[in-house]
């Protein structure tokens, strides 16, 4: 195979058309997929001046993609091997610079294959670094007015190498842990750099910072995801901190506050949005640690507070409502979060009525945010009186009708968000006690003949086996109370999709 593989890479120099350079690419694609190990084959000394040719920036695009292709399977056969064998040949650098190809492809074939191999840290992955460093600030200088889809490549792939540089063996494998977050000092790490690693830090956060400040709304928008890729390690989340990138993106988000009414800033929804998700998201993720790294120092809340409270007059508030509303359930269920909600009352108030909007589209995604603020944590903990003053801004009637109505909702995201927050008030006593008064909620849940789906089966099935689980309490005041709670743990003993003999006998009836 070795042979017949060099004889299509022989034919491949001599070809003189691109149909022919596409024809034999598919052969020689053909001849490596008929054999696992195949790609292995490009490891062989007598396959270098091919590998070589095929990494050139001027070859033909369709043979530097055959040539990356392969290199990748073989990163996934073994990345370390693979990062062995680059090094040691000098293939990194004419990979690294394919990145600026104008072929779309090729320049995301040579990103995401540098950025596989840096994803797994092995021996040689320090020295892959540092090969791949010095090329890289050049290429952040030469493109900080250039090419916004280079930047962004460098930017995403540039982010491992940043967070490798703030890596040490204490903390492989830790990722988020919030000991990081605790104990990582980003000084002491910094004051180990070489001066190339100090020369690509500064670069590459001053290119990530013009790029946030850009006035170009995607690239604007691709630099923030940046910053999430960053701080998907904690020490990244310090170090976006300790930059003042946070309080950068707070700022933009401040305009929407001080200039409401300005053109541009109804133009900036979409940035202002993605800042949103992103902040909120890595609080969220990375923990009570992370949260407080980010809202310490910058009221985030007081601006969720202002559009919460303008959104019936203002349009930017209207365009950043959604975003806000679905961001603060998943910060609520952490313990710094809500109380950096609960110090904003009208936040929490206007949040908790928006159960009640005639928007369904709003309606649905409150429903949903406050069904996974009280499902996040211990139901047990203090939080659930902090959870109980959020429930209390509800009107309590209009909420108990709404849940009745929207029971027999046909619109299913209407009927399964519903469900959904149901499920998750009865995680708590004061919401379950709430819910068990509900005029019919026990009896439709308990009925197994009113819906027909496997999703809501399985709601009603859950909702009883929480009620089961945390509430029997509640459940045991009278004999009728103690009677329905046998009747719930009969249900959940015989299965979500028991049908009682009497049904099956009707149903086959009305088939025949």
């Amino acid at each position: 195979m070795e042979n017949k593989l060099i004889e299509q890479f022989n034919k491949l120099q001599n070809a003189k058309n691109e149909d022919e350079i596409e024809d034999i690419c598919f052969e020689i694609n053909s001849l490596i997929g008929t054999k696992i190990n195949a790609p292995r084959l490009f490891l062989l000394p007598e396959m270098l001046p091919y590998l070589q040719l095929g990494l050139d920036i001027n070859t033909h695009p369709s043979v530097i993609s055959l040539t990356l292709k392969n290199i990748g399977v073989l990163a996934k056969l073994s990345t370390e091997e693979t990062c062995s064998f680059l090094l040691h040949n000098k293939l990194v650098d004419p990979i690294f610079k394919l990145i600026t190809l104008d072929s779309i492809s090729v320049s995301s074939s040579s990103s995401s294959l540098l950025a596989k191999i840096l994803s797994v840290r092995n021996k040689g992955t320090d020295k892959f670094i540092e090969a791949i460093r010095k090329p890289f600030i050049e290429l952040l200088v030469q493109q900080q007015q250039g090419d916004g889809n280079i930047v962004f490549r460098l930017l995403d792939l540039g982010s491992s190498v940043l967070i490798h540089q703030y890596r040490n063996e204490s903390m492989i494998n830790l990722d988020t842990d919030s000991y990081i977050l605790e104990q990582s000092n980003i000084d002491e790490l910094e004051s180990h750099f070489t001066a190339d690693a100090v020369k690509f830090k500064e670069i590459y956060l001053k290119t990530l910072e013009d790029s946030i400040n850009k006035g170009d709304e995607l690239i604007e928008m691709n630099a923030i995801e940046i910053v999430q890729n960053i701080c998907s390690k904690a020490y990244g989340i310090k170090l976006m901190d300790k930059e003042g990138i946070f309080s950068k993106l707070y700022q933009q988000l401040n305009d929407s506050v001080l200039k409401p009414k300005d053109t541009q800033t109804l133009h900036r929804s979409l940035v202002f949005n993605k800042i949103i998700q992103v902040i909120c998201s890595i609080a969220s993720s990375g923990g009570d640690l992370a949260c407080l790294f980010i809202f310490k120092n910058n009221d985030w809340m007081a601006i969720f507070q202002y559009h919460l409270v303008n959104s019936g007059e203002l349009d930017i508030s209207k365009r950043l409502l959604e975003k806000i509303i679905s961001s603060i359930g998943p910060l609520g269920a952490l313990n710094n979060g809500i109380q950096f909600l609960i110090n904003h009352q009208p936040l929490i108030q206007n949040y908790a009525e928006l159960i009640l909007s005639n928007d369904t589209t709003i309606s649905i995604a409150t429903m949903i945010s406050f069904s996974l603020m009280l499902d996040n944590l211990d139901k047990n903990s203090s939080n659930s009186d902090k959870y109980l003053q959020i429930y209390n801004y509800i009107p309590n009637s209009i909420f108990i009708s709404k849940i009745v109505k929207n029971l027999t909702n046909p619109i299913d995201e209407v009927k399964s968000s519903t469900l959904m927050l149901v499920n998750s008030l009865c995680m708590h006593s004061w919401g379950a006690a709430d819910m068990i008064k509900v005029p019919g909620l026990l009896e439709y849940l308990l009925n197994r003949l009113n819906e027909n789906t496997k999703l809501f089966r399985e709601w009603k099935f859950t909702i009883i086996s929480t009620l089961v689980k945390y509430q029997q309490p509640l459940f045991q005041s009278t004999a009728e109370e103690r009677n329905r709670f046998l009747e719930l743990k009969a249900y959940i003993a015989k299965g979500i999709h028991y049908i009682p003999s009497e049904a099956k006998v009707e149903i086959a009836t009305q088939d025949a």
